[in-house]
């Protein structure tokens, strides 16, 4: 029996092609364009969107806020019409919103599908439900498109003898020759909602591979069936597709058809010659495109601008980008990456020879004048950091949303101009920095034997600029805390900004101020990373779960070392007494300024650039370019700064982006890349001054990662990274996505941290990475924080799980069981 027909509210399914995909939806659409082509598809019939927008949109111009039927007598009739020709029959009532299977994003669990409905009460119920989906949270923040159009598509529910998922590429490996086939009996709801364990096969050409079978749903023909029925989908709708499925009385039959988003595809790009060593200290993932593009833009130039500025025995740095992993070409003094420095004795005579080497030494020894160095620490607190908080506080006060298209583009060359002379001026203070910590360190070798674990005791707790967040976040947890009933709103997931004010307004404005000076960094090195502000549950953790203070530990352990020094000192010369307390005054007055100089010269700047590339995205979106905001960020800077005002067909780019970081995740691209790099020049014969800036530099690259002890009982061996001991579950952290699984007392695992993780360090009480050294940011950060640390491990979030016990010792940098 054919349904009746308004045209306006109803429309039979098998009829869906003669109408647009804003009346009907894109899962409607595609369903009937599979009927036509002559696939088996249950009868449907699709409630528009048309009764979406009479009975959802409020009234006024914004967001649905009532979702009743009720609410418009013609809507009610079409529902009640659609509700008597499957008289009384089960069905399943499922979202065909407008803005779901796209190629780019799929919007897979984002709207409700409501089984087993009968009757009219019932089928009015779903509906509703459906709509509702529409505006929820999760659907919200998957979408940026200010149209939320939904249509409704009513099918008759089968009763399968088989059902379940499959698609026609392998989702994690990209390989198109693959059918990834899961079945369960029954209905097929277990498998689309991750609640079941399915049965697994892999087709391959006419060969089907068992990768589990634990039900016995599916044979190796019925597989191999599955499969030619999804080739068959994909071949008709031109691209790999992820398809339910089931099978009733032996008829194989499609419920939904969808594209594969971001399918892994590999990067194109090839390194130019020469040796090339991927950058894994700071980027632990795949950057943004929009990340990428400015890393590639900034970090050479910033990074080779300082090696000239201070003498140093590198030219120039190229960085590239494949697929967002971030890869280095050190460019060095005397010719190829990969050709082998002079000996030693060749080049102390070429520094004092060769005229353009005898500038390069005059350069590295002014510019480690000692006082020369301590002004440069001067002039970043009384000079540029106070121009930068005003640049940066000008940048936020600017109302983008109320800024044309080509003001806004304008605003954005300017804020990626403010960016790369920021980033310039982070690494002129990268030596002022190290120099004096190096002469400490090798000070304190070579006075008390002591190794470089050891001598950054004496700077540990004295960077306040680490720790702040969360001391400042720790006192407002302590109120938060106080409330029994505040505690339970947050931890069923409330929003902590507005909670927190009608709970108590001076409160939740001391929270929004720490989170207008902490919470707009992006989680990771990535400008176009999200931020912890748009991490609410990830907040509410911190507030819940946070650790007691501990900067008295980090003080006890700091005083003890200065302790041990003056001790050592006091049978000692008073010039080497004098020596020590000099370099370690020097080191006192320059030690924050990395950690420092990262916030403003770094992450601040970078702050600023994923606000006006969401803005963008949202115009891009309307003018029906993007599909959703937050892809602007997989594009380019340029691309981006151009996207308003010409006509690129930016949907392919964010789709080639998002499937090359898809595939970077998936196969991690090598440590090094062309012939191994040459070993970083014997520099003793250099002139003294010269000698001393570029060792210091060569020790903050290359020296830090001393040879970890062997230790039979240890699962992982380390450097020693902060001291101290804590037993604990470990809690792998591999995607800053995953920061929201924190809990208080984990052992942190990662294989690197950069500064804006430092929130995490008030939840953790341990620290494992894979990869870094007693000067890398994970170390300064734990010392700061009081928690042990084992950093440089190589294999820790591959060797160790979520809630295995183990032992840090952050003296010996070695991990074991229990």
């Amino acid at each position: 029996m054919s349904p009746v027909t308004d045209d306006r509210y109803v429309v039979s399914l098998a009829r869906v092609r003669e109408y647009d995909v804003a009346k009907v939806g894109r899962k409607a659409a595609t369903l009937a364009e599979l009927i036509n082509a002559g696939f088996a598809v249950p009868e449907g019939i699709v409630l528009t969107t048309s009764a979406f927008v009479d009975c959802c949109d409020g009234g006024g111009g914004g967001r649905p806020q009532r979702h009743s039927i009720e609410t418009d007598s013609s809507v009610a009739a079409a529902v009640a019409t659609i509700a008597d020709h499957f008289a009384g029959d089960t069905v399943v009532v499922r979202s065909s919103a407008i803005d779901e299977d796209l190629p780019h994003a799929s919007y897979a669990g984002q709207y409700d599908s409501i089984l087993d409905v009968r009757g009219g009460t019932d089928l009015c119920a779903a509906i509703e439900k459906c709509w509702a989906s529409a505006n929820a949270d999760r659907a919200r923040s998957y979408r940026s498109a200010a149209d939320t159009s939904m249509a409704v598509l009513v099918q008759r529910q089968l009763s399968p003898d088989i059902a379940g998922v499959a698609f026609t590429a392998n989702p994690v490996t990209g390989d198109r020759n693959e059918v990834l086939v899961s079945a369960v009996p029954g209905l097929g709801i277990g498998v689309v909602d991750g609640t079941t364990n399915p049965d697994e096969w892999v087709v391959a050409g006419t060969t089907a591979t068992p990768v589990r079978v634990d039900n016995g749903a599916l044979t190796a023909a019925q597989a191999r069936s599955v499969a030619v029925l999804a080739r068959r989908v994909e071949a008709r709708l031109g691209c790999p597709q992820d398809i339910e499925w089931a099978m009733q009385s032996g008829l194989l039959m499609v419920l939904q058809a969808r594209p594969i988003t971001a399918l892994p595809t590999a990067p194109a790009v090839e390194l130019p010659p020469g040796p090339w060593f991927k950058e894994t200290d700071r980027y632990a993932e795949p950057m943004t495109a929009l990340g990428a593009s400015i890393v590639e833009r900034c970090i050479g130039v910033g990074l080779g601008g300082m090696f000239r500025r201070y003498g140093a025995m590198i030219d120039r740095v190229e960085v590239r980008s494949i697929g967002g992993e971030i890869y280095q070409q050190l460019l060095p003094f005397h010719g190829k990456p990969e050709d082998r420095p002079p000996p030693w004795w060749v080049l102390a005579v070429v520094a004092r020879v060769v005229p353009s080497m005898r500038t390069r030494m005059r350069t590295a020894g002014r510019a480690a004048d000692r006082e020369r160095l301590n002004e440069t620490v001067r002039s970043w607190y009384d000079v540029w950091r106070p121009d930068i908080e005003r640049r940066v506080a000008e940048h936020r006060s600017v109302a983008i949303d109320g800024l044309s298209n080509s003001e806004l583009a304008a605003h954005f060359d300017r804020l990626g101009a403010f960016v790369e002379e920021t980033i310039r001026l982070h690494f002129r203070l990268m030596p002022p920095h190290i120099v004096p910590l190096y002469r400490l360190v090798a000070l304190c070798h070579r006075l008390f034997g002591w190794d470089t674990a050891r001598a950054l005791d004496l700077v540990s707790g004295t960077s306040a600029v680490t720790s702040a967040p969360s001391e400042e976040l720790h006192d407002l947890a302590a109120q938060v805390q106080e409330s029994p009933e505040l505690c339970a709103a947050l931890a069923a997931g409330a929003d902590p900004g507005s909670t927190i004010r009608a709970y108590s307004p001076s409160l939740g404005a001391a929270f929004d101020d720490w989170c207008d000076r902490y919470a707009d960094r992006n989680i990771s090195d990535d400008p176009g990373s999200p931020t912890l502000r748009e991490r609410p549950v990830l907040l509410s953790r911190l507030l819940l779960d946070g650790r007691p203070d501990l900067s008295g530990q980090t003080a006890d352990v700091r005083q003890a070392a200065i302790d041990d020094a003056r001790r050592l000192l006091a049978g000692r010369r008073a010039r080497d007494r004098q020596e020590f307390e000099r370099a370690y005054n020097d080191v006192l007055a320059s030690y924050c300024l990395r950690e420092d100089s990262a916030f403003w010269t770094a992450s601040m700047p970078a702050a600023l650039v994923r606000p006006i590339a969401l803005e963008i995205g949202r115009r891009l979106v309307a003018a029906g370019r993007l599909d959703r905001a937050e892809d602007a960020v997989q594009l380019e800077f340029d691309v981006l700064s151009r996207a308003l005002g010409d006509d690129t067909d930016l949907h392919q780019l964010v789709i080639k982006a998002t499937a090359e970081r898809a595939w970077a995740r998936q196969h991690p691209g090598p440590i090094s890349v062309g012939p191994e790099m040459a070993p970083p020049p014997d520099i003793r014969g250099l002139p003294r001054s010269a000698r001393e800036l570029n060792a210091a530099l060569l020790w903050s690259r290359f020296g830090d990662a001393e040879k970890p002890e062997e230790h039979t009982d240890a699962l992982l061996v380390g450097t020693a990274g902060a001291p101290g001991r804590y037993t604990g579950p470990v809690r792998v952290i591999t995607d800053v996505s995953h920061f929201d699984r924190i809990q208080q007392g984990d052992v942190l695992v990662c294989h690197t941290t950069d500064p804006a993780w430092s929130v995490l360090f008030g939840v953790a009480s341990a620290l494992i990475t894979n990869v870094g050294g007693v000067l890398s940011h994970a170390a300064i950060v734990a010392r700061e924080y009081g928690l042990p640390a084992a950093l440089g491990t190589g294999t820790a979030t591959a060797v160790l799980h979520d809630g295995q016990i183990v032992t840090v010792d952050g003296s010996t940098g070695t991990v074991t069981a229990g």
